[in-house]
């Protein structure tokens, strides 16, 4: 599979329906206006779908941009007896002067992961701001919506698998590195995810939430890893919407 457009950003869209798409950009043009109204009307052109294509598109949005760390998960859709427009309502986490303090503090750590890697090849780029990243964060679940998007690791340095990917995920698209968030499941059968990064036009599985506090030395046995690799203890994830890793060329410290 070739590199997504967009870094990215976009991926999980692709799957949706005709439906399922147009509620997904309306969204995403409201949430680009910092509208935080928390709710968004919906065209229907199919109703018996409506409300499915709805919630689809709402988790394709949060998958595809982790920028929104401020929408919650629980959604209320309302579809009129008559006409053609149904209205999806979803939980703001925080307040709007909330929003413009956090969305400061995630431009300053940004910039402080992909520092001075500008000179750097795409490959080092990556493998620097990965063993940053990595070093920075704990896991740590409070059981709060904020361990679960990229606020934990700004604010806390603190979270669990998807707050780490979504640092990275943002990270790597500063550094137009195309990638996208990737779901699975660990040995215990626990719900897990991880980023697929394209290096040189080549895609690869990074899960910095499993190579946290790895001093280099050590290596990271779980940065730039083909599938082969990664189905040592990452379960349920090939798929036919992910794309086939199988370079290794870009991992110096492989899994035993």
């Amino acid at each position: 599979m070739k590199p997504p457009a967009n870094l990215g950003a976009f991926y999980y869209r692709q799957f949706l329906s005709k439906q399922g798409q147009g509620v997904y950009d309306r969204l995403h043009a409201q949430l680009q206006r910092a509208d935080f109204s928390g709710q968004v009307p919906v065209a229907i052109s199919q109703p018996e779908t409506a409300a499915s294509d709805s919630f689809a598109a709402f988790e394709a949005l949060r998958e595809d941009h982790p920028e929104y760390f401020f929408l919650g998960i629980r959604l209320r859709f309302f579809s009129p007896y008559s006409g053609q427009e149904g209205l999806l309502q979803y939980p703001i986490l925080y307040t709007a002067s909330q929003i413009r303090q956090i969305q400061h503090e995630l431009r300053k750590t940004i910039f402080q992961m992909v520092r001075g890697t500008a000179s750097l090849s795409e490959p080092e780029r990556e493998a620097l701001t990965y063993e940053r990243i990595a070093r920075r964060l704990s896991y740590v679940d409070r059981k709060d919506p904020s361990d679960h998007t990229v606020v934990g690791p700004v604010l806390f340095s603190s979270g669990v698998c998807e707050g780490y990917n979504a640092l990275l995920l943002l990270c790597l698209r500063r550094l137009k590195i195309p990638c996208i968030k990737a779901s699975g499941r660990a040995a215990d059968q626990t719900a897990h995810c991880w980023t697929i990064a394209w290096l040189q036009g080549n895609p690869v599985h990074c899960d910095v939430t499993w190579d946290t506090g790895r001093d280099r030395r050590s290596g990271f046995r779980y940065f730039n890893v083909s599938d082969a690799q990664l189905a040592a203890d990452h379960f349920n994830f090939q798929t036919e919407k992910l794309p086939r890793c199988i370079t290794e060329q870009y991992n110096p410290y492989p899994i035993p």
